[in-house]
């Protein structure tokens, strides 16, 4: 793995252990909105490292299939609005 990849990964997490300690719910809710982002963009890197994102491409082309249901189609409307889901 990557030298650098590897300190993502190690410092993902940190910051986690500090949502239990805020009292006021507006400093959690910040504490847990950075910790989420940041492990979305390690699974993300971590994909693409690997050549995961690479495959998906390529099985997606191979297979021709187009998954769709209402909570795929809700979940495609958010990205394309650019939204996060928050926690």
């Amino acid at each position: 793995m990557n030298d650098c990849l590897i300190v993502q990964v190690v410092t993902a997490y940190m910051g986690a252990e500090d949502v239990l300690s805020y009292e006021d719910e507006l400093g959690a809710i910040s504490v847990r909105s950075k910790v989420y982002e940041s492990a979305k963009i390690t699974k993300k890197m971590i994909l693409e490292e690997a050549g995961v994102t690479e495959v998906f491409k390529h099985f997606s082309t191979i297979s021709k299939s187009k998954p769709n249901s209402a909570v795929i189609r809700y979940f495609r409307r958010l990205r394309i609005n650019k939204m996060t889901i928050q926690y």
